[in-house]
């Protein structure tokens, strides 16, 4: 009687292994560089904001850190997308990471700043910007993965 029940369970589970869907990702890999400035335009002192950039895995077992300033930081994003024939839903779709570099931002001064951070490829093409407002003596985290297209 146990050998008919493991060989139907065996079959049931050699059909669902032959019927199972292929899953196919879009592999997403950016090398580049971030810049932090202010949103108007102009040039932020040392003393104006400080942080660290932080290059990880999701499970951070590996990382490297980055201090701020400079405001110009080498970058490393990998993730995977869901294939989709479509181009325009493939880049609003999620990028599930593998590999993202998150910014860490406190503003020291006593007044609120607005800074832009610019998400730029290896060739300086632009790939992604975000603004962010960041109240007296305010730290905030900014992952990097979101502006990626």
């Amino acid at each position: 009687m146990r050998t008919k029940w493991a060989t139907v369970v065996c079959g049931v589970l050699l059909l669902g292994l032959m019927w199972a869907p292929d899953v196919t990702g879009h592999s997403v890999t950016i090398m580049g560089s971030v810049n932090v400035a202010l949103s108007g335009g102009g040039t932020l002192a040392p003393d104006d904001l400080v942080g660290f950039a932080v290059t990880a895995n999701p499970g951070l077992e590996k990382t490297i850190t980055q201090h701020l300033p400079p405001f110009t930081l080498p970058v490393f994003v990998d993730g995977e997308r869901d294939d989709d024939n479509d181009a325009v839903t493939q880049s609003r779709r999620p990028l599930r990471v593998r590999f993202d570099t998150t910014l860490v931002l406190t503003n020291p001064k006593n007044t609120t700043i607005e800074i832009l951070v610019t998400l730029r490829g290896a060739d300086g093409t632009t790939l992604g910007t975000q603004t962010v407002e960041l109240g007296p003596h305010v730290t905030m985290i900014v992952p990097l993965s979101p502006l990626v297209p």
